[in-house]
C-alpha cells in the first residue's frame, strides 16, 4: 500500500452506492473520505457499515474526515479512523 491516502471529497447528493463505486478504482490504497462542511450525509451507522465492507472488498483503509459528532461517534464503533481536518 502506499504511504499517502487517496483523498475523496463527498458531496451533499453522494449515497452509499456512489462512495462505493468511487472507491473501486482505487484498490489496495489508503482512503480518507472527506464529508461536506455543512451537509450531513450518509447519517446512519448501516451507511458506514456498507461503505467498510465495500472498503475491505477492494483492499481500502478508510478514515473519516468529519465534524459531524454523530458520524464520528458510529465511525469509533466500526473501529473506523476520523478526524476533524484534512491536514
Amino acid at each position: 500500500m502506499s504511504d499517502a491516502p487517496e483523498f475523496i471529497q463527498l458531496h451533499a447528493d453522494d449515497d452509499v452506492i456512489t462512495v462505493c463505486d468511487r472507491m473501486r478504482f482505487l484498490r489496495g490504497k489508503r482512503v480518507a473520505l472527506v464529508w461536506p462542511e455543512r451537509d450531513s450525509i450518509l447519517q446512519r451507522k448501516l451507511d458506514l457499515v456498507l461503505v467498510q465492507r465495500e472498503a475491505t472488498r477492494n483492499n481500502v483503509r478508510i478514515a473519516l474526515v468529519t465534524h459531524d459528532d454523530e458520524i464520528a461517534r458510529n465511525a469509533n464503533e466500526l473501529n473506523i479512523s476520523t478526524f476533524e481536518t484534512v491536514s
